[in-house]
């Protein structure tokens, strides 16, 4: 579990690395309260049921904490999320385990969607898959040039959950959402900040900090609960639905990645990831 430092937040400097855990690291700015949550599992942040387990456990502390702001990043420069761990799905013949990893999915997503304090994602490396999902989670997004986002699960033979697709579309619209998920395309950097995936571009991390620090501040003199409740009205139908149809999605989930075809081509797919990688 990831635990984060307790007493009052001092405002008179930055708390040091309050990372416990190998997967995420949380440093708090006690002069904003913004906490930046970086994921840290190499090689390339795949959320696998642990790194999810903690970042769930850091979104609940941070709300004791009372955080004024979340920043999710990577601390690698070039990828920030490779998705979900497929070795979680391949091959695996304990189908309870399969629903216990969609139910951390699930719920993750929707403790990040659901938030009291603002949130904000740092994209400052490749975000495909679940990695884009969990991005948009978030309610401001900034991208680092020259890298791709996007939800390409047919390429790996999967089946984005609707969920996500709906979010998506109400971000970029219907046309451009089903074109991108039964294609599995990226967007370029550009390309997503014309479709308004993401609200801003910039050169490094440390611009894209910045400029997340600066959105979370705009709600400084904003009564929190009255922007906590009015995002969570926003995200009502949403949210709702997905709540009423877990368990059906979670049928799905499994059903669909359990069939002996969905598993040769994930198996292909990751084997091709292994001889590349000996290149």
């Amino acid at each position: 579990m990831v635990r984060i430092f307790r007493k009052r937040f001092d405002f008179s400097k930055i708390i040091p690395n309050r990372n416990i855990s190998s997967l995420i690291s949380v440093v708090v700015n006690d002069s904003s309260g913004i906490a930046t949550v970086s994921l840290q599992k190499p090689p390339v942040n795949t959320l696998n049921s642990e790194i999810l387990e903690e970042l769930s456990a850091t979104i609940t502390n941070l709300e004791k904490e009372k955080a004024r702001g979340f920043i999710l990043t990577s601390s690698r420069d070039g990828v920030f999320s490779g998705g979900l761990d497929l070795f979680e799905i391949y091959k695996q013949h304990d189908k309870e385990r399969m629903k216990r990893y969609w139910n951390v999915v699930r719920q993750t997503w929707m403790k990040l969607s659901t938030t009291s304090y603002p949130t904000a994602a740092v994209i400052n490396g490749h975000a495909p898959a679940g990695g884009c999902l969990f991005s948009i989670a978030c309610e401001y997004r900034v991208m680092t040039k020259n890298y791709r986002i996007g939800g390409n699960e047919t390429v790996v033979g999967l089946v984005a959950p609707v969920w996500f697709m709906e979010r998506m579309r109400d971000l970029i619209g219907f046309r451009q959402t089903e074109m991108a998920f039964t294609t599995g395309q990226l967007f370029t950097t550009e390309e997503a900040l014309a479709l308004g995936l993401v609200d801003d571009m910039v050169n490094n991390k440390e611009e894209g900090i910045s400029k997340a620090e600066a959105f979370i501040k705009k709600f400084d003199k904003i009564p929190s609960r009255a922007r906590s409740l009015t995002k969570k009205l926003a995200k009502k139908e949403m949210l709702g639905k997905m709540i009423r149809e877990e368990e059906l999605d979670t049928e799905h989930f499994v059903h669909y990645n359990s069939k002996q075809e969905t598993q040769e081509i994930i198996g292909n797919y990751l084997k091709g990831i292994k001889s590349r990688s000996k290149v």
